[in-house]
């Protein structure tokens, strides 16, 4: 039983250490739209926690909103780039 529980318990914090490792989750597009005007627009994509200039590259029309289509392929900034951008510089 003490084996069974230390195994579970392994399990989940390798689960938890994974997502950590790779970062949150790409929201729905859906809760990307913060205005539901069935668009995501740049602004909205960043807050979401997408990469700005990857989300700029995705605006397939250049209107500066991205549909559900282009929303397939906005990359999710790594947890790596968050911690960089949030650290004061060093010097």
């Amino acid at each position: 039983m003490k084996r069974a529980l230390i195994a579970v318990i392994s399990v989940f914090a390798a689960v938890v250490f994974a997502a950590t490792a790779f970062g949150a989750q790409k929201p729905s597009f859906d809760q990307a739209d913060k205005n539901n005007n069935g668009k995501v627009s740049i602004q909205e994509a960043v807050k979401a926690g997408a990469e700005k200039d990857n989300a700029k590259l995705n605006d397939l029309d250049d209107d500066g909103k991205l549909t559900k289509k282009d929303w397939k392929y906005v990359k999710m900034k790594q947890e790596d780039k968050k911690k960089e951008s949030t650290e004061p510089e060093k010097g």
